[in-house]
Order: C-alpha cells, then sequence, then structure tokens
C-alpha cells in the first residue's frame, strides 16, 4: 500500500442511520431499538418476554465476501452499559446467531463476545465462536455492570485461531484470549449483529453501542 503499510479495506458504523437499508431491526413484546446521539439503542423494556435485535449489512456475499472468508479479518465495537435486568443474554459480533424472547442461540454461525446474567448472578462478559452445531465460549473474561463502557475486539487468525481482546472503563486492552475450535467456514455471512434478550423475564435492560468496524 501507500508509504509501505499494509492494504487493508475497513467498513465501519456508528449507527446513524439505523433505520436505513444496511441495517434489519427485530423486536419481540415491547423492545425498542433507536438510533441516537450516542449510537444504538437496544432497549428490552421490563415486560416479560422481550428482545432487540440489529443486524448491519457488512458485504455483500454475491460479489465476494463472507466475513468468515480465508479467516482474516478484525471486528470491533464499544458497548455502554445503562442498565441491566437481573436475567439477560447479550451478542455483538458478526454472524447471525438467532435472538428470540427466550434467549439468544449460540450454536447457529457467529465469531464475537456475550454477556450473560441470570437469577440475579454475576454479569459475564465470554468470547463465543460456533460453527452452526456447536459452540465454543471461553470462561468469564470479566464481569461488568451499569455504567460501564466496553471495547471489544476480535481477530480472525486462521480456521483454528481466532483472537479476542477487551478493554473496560478505559483501562488497558487485555491480553489475548484464542478460541481454535467450531470456528464457522461459511462462505454466505455478510452480518454484524447487535442484540439482546430478556431470556422470558420481566426485567428491563437497556445497552448502547457507540459503533463498530469490520476490516480485511
Amino acid at each position: 500500500g501507500a508509504g509501505g503499510g499494509f492494504p487493508q479495506a475497513i467498513v465501519s458504523t456508528d449507527f446513524e442511520n439505523v433505520a436505513g437499508a444496511r441495517f434489519t431491526n427485530a423486536t419481540t413484546g415491547t423492545g425498542t431499538i433507536t438510533g441516537n446521539t450516542v449510537g444504538l439503542s437496544l432497549d428490552t423494556s421490563a415486560v416479560i418476554s422481550s428482545s432487540v435485535s440489529t443486524t448491519w449489512r457488512v458485504l455483500r456475499t454475491d460479489n465476494g465476501g463472507s466475513v468468515f472468508d480465508g479467516f482474516t479479518g478484525e471486528f470491533g465495537t464499544v458497548v455502554n452499559i445503562e442498565l441491566f435486568g437481573t436475567d439477560l443474554q447479550a451478542y455483538f459480533g458478526l454472524g447471525q446467531p438467532t435472538v428470540a424472547a427466550t434467549g439468544i442461540t449460540f450454536t447457529d454461525t457467529h465469531i464475537g463476545f456475550k454477556i450473560v446474567r441470570a437469577a440475579s448472578g454475576t454479569i459475564d462478559l465470554s468470547a463465543t465462536v460456533a460453527n452452526g452445531t456447536t459452540e465454543t465460549a471461553s470462561a468469564s473474561l470479566t464481569t461488568v455492570a451499569a455504567g460501564d463502557t466496553v471495547g471489544l475486539a476480535v481477530s480472525v487468525n486462521s480456521a483454528t485461531n481466532v483472537g479476542f481482546q477487551w478493554r473496560k472503563n478505559g483501562s488497558a486492552w487485555s491480553s489475548v484470549t484464542t478460541l481454535t475450535t467450531n470456528i464457522p467456514t461459511t462462505t454466505t455471512a455478510d452480518m454484524g449483529r447487535f442484540a439482546v434478550s430478556n431470556v422470558g423475564t420481566a426485567t428491563r435492560t437497556l445497552l448502547y453501542v457507540s459503533g463498530a468496524h469490520y476490516k480485511r
């Protein structure tokens, strides 16, 4: 590339036009999705069995590009945590895991991060991949709380190596956590997904996603 650097192509969004053609928004119950001054707002509401999901079309697969092609690519996002319910499942990453009022299907094809809480327990951030049949997830990388801002970064390095890093509230980036099994190989995945479910409980979670990028 110019100046001797390595060539890169970067696609990014700040969710300003989340109602536009590059995004598909889905809600169940009384969940709401909006784009505002802080980015993408994902709000389950406190009504039982509610979920919200925004899907970002990153690439055009019929014109040469899956987000998993060639096992090279990077994904990054920043999540601002406003309010946590007693029970929740959230996902931020590549692919399209199914999102429902009862939870998120983490065996669907994906590479990303999840946040999970059950019965008012700890709120755990983990790395996760799945090949459409089986999920591989890390142990809890850190716990999070209302008021936290979390940076998330993924590097797809090979068919057997995906690296994950995170930072919280302006701290240094974590060391790399590597997952090596059940990495997806599909050539038709062109999406990123940002989603929250209250897992069939009457409890509200509100998250803001400041922006996201994909680089290859």
